[in-house]
């Protein structure tokens, strides 16, 4: 083989070369572009996955939730307008877990902490359920963590399904039979 074409095949060689390092180069910029590590800033239990592994992410939207280790969990209640007159911070909520029939398992206790002042409206995507009217987003706090059962504690677990009861008032079974009477009493004078 004559040395110039030997030579005409090492250069070629060599711009080969420079052009797979800049494609090598160009496809890790680009990685780098849609490919991100977020660190979190405390260590917790990854809840609540709302992407898929390759999905496009558009600015500002949740991916995840964590919970921070040893937290206390509490409880997101939906309250209709229709219902919600009476109820304020402090209030006592019995609440019963769909995972645990209150029938044979009970009911855990609670206090509302916290209630929502922007009513939410079924027009609204904010929640991962359908809603008919428009309700206010209410936190309870549980006054335990877990539901004993079979003779062992079984610990509530983040976005189970619950019913709960807010306790307004309470009265003895005879007030609650004369109510009726008492009020007609007090609309007479």
């Amino acid at each position: 083989m004559p040395c110039w074409r030997w030579t005409k095949l090492i250069l070629k060689q060599e711009s080969i070369k420079r052009e797979i390092s800049n494609l090598k180069s160009q496809i890790s910029r680009l990685n780098n572009q849609y490919e991100f590590i977020t660190k979190a800033p405390e260590v917790g239990i990854i809840t609540a996955i709302q992407q898929n592994i390759g999905s496009q992410v558009n600015e500002n939207t949740p991916l995840l939730s964590i919970i921070p280790i040893n937290s206390s969990l509490e409880i997101e209640l939906l309250l209709p307008t229709r219902s919600a007159g009476f109820i304020q911070l402090g209030d006592n909520v019995n609440i019963r877990f769909d995972a645990f029939p209150y029938q044979k398992f009970g009911f855990i206790t609670g206090g509302i902490s916290n209630i929502d002042k922007v009513l939410i409206l079924p027009t609204d995507k904010v929640l991962p359920i359908k809603i008919n009217e428009a309700m206010y987003r209410i936190r309870a706090t549980l006054n335990q963590q877990s539901v004993y059962a079979y003779g062992e504690s079984f610990p509530l677990k983040v976005g189970m399904i619950a019913d709960a009861d807010i306790i307004l008032e309470k009265r003895s079974l005879l007030e609650w039979l004369f109510e009726p009477i008492y009020s007609v009493k007090g609309k007479l004078g």
